[in-house]
């Protein structure tokens, strides 16, 4: 009668390795999906980082157009004497705003790519934090799967065994 409880063990254990293969599963699933909002979180930020670059670029783009075409102008048509002395002074005005235009723009693009390696780095922390604590409860599952296997082999062996001894022998 052994190998009657033994039998009902066996399948107790082959449910219990359902169960943790199931969870396994369940973690491997678990994994992908959070690689896939890390993947998200990251080109969302590249996006954000374009969005709130665009109109520092522009602002400096204006500024450096407008020096460009004031230079362009100047040079291209022919001044008299009179007028230099202002129009020097109307070429240092032109510079000095494209000069804090171009510290404007450069402040600007530090800024924001701090901001943007900030949160990153706080996305790719928690994505490691929650990576670490899957790959615990992962390796947690394995180990009980694999004495839930030495088990069920023991137990195998143990009906193998009970059923052998218990057989009825005809001998002579």
């Amino acid at each position: 009668m052994g190998w009657v409880t033994l039998t009902l063990r066996k399948q107790t254990l082959r449910a219990q390795m359902n169960s943790y293969e199931f969870q396994d599963l369940t973690l491997s699933m678990q994994r992908r999906s959070l690689e896939r909002q890390k993947s998200y979180d990251l080109s969302s930020l590249k996006v954000q980082q374009a969005s709130l670059f665009a109109p520092v670029k522009d602002e400096y783009q204006t500024a450096k157009d407008e020096y460009q075409d004031y230079l362009r102008n100047k040079y291209s048509s022919d001044e008299d004497d009179n007028s230099s002395s202002s129009s020097n002074n109307e070429l240092n005005l032109m510079q000095m705003d494209y000069q804090a235009a171009k510290e404007k723009y450069e402040e600007d693009k530090a800024a924001i790519e701090d901001y943007i390696d900030t949160i990153k780095e706080e996305v790719e922390a928690e994505a490691t934090d929650k990576e670490t604590k899957l790959d615990e409860e992962q390796t947690e599952i394995e180990s009980i799967l694999q004495s839930v296997q030495k088990e069920m082999e023991s137990v195998d062996q143990q009906i193998g065994t009970d059923v052998q001894n218990s057989a009825i022998k005809f001998g002579n």
